[in-house]
């Protein structure tokens, strides 16, 4: 789970994805959640190669929602 400050409930999430089949484990991200400052649901969401990638993803999300 991904937590920002200011915000209640998490505004992200990673986990392991490894499918019946899938030669090789990947990781899931989703940025999701609603910033009462803004007035906005953020839902976004892709496949990184490690768990690193996968949580800058969701930041790099979060942070492209605030700046619009």
């Amino acid at each position: 789970m991904c937590h920002a400050d200011g915000v209640d409930g998490s505004v992200g999430r990673i986990y392991s994805d490894k499918q019946p089949g899938m030669l090789k484990k990947r990781w899931r991200w989703s940025a999701h959640g609603y910033l009462p400052d803004r007035k906005i649901w953020m839902s976004q969401g892709g496949y990184a190669e490690t768990k690193d990638e996968a949580a800058q993803a969701v930041e790099a999300a979060y942070f492209r929602v605030l700046e619009s």
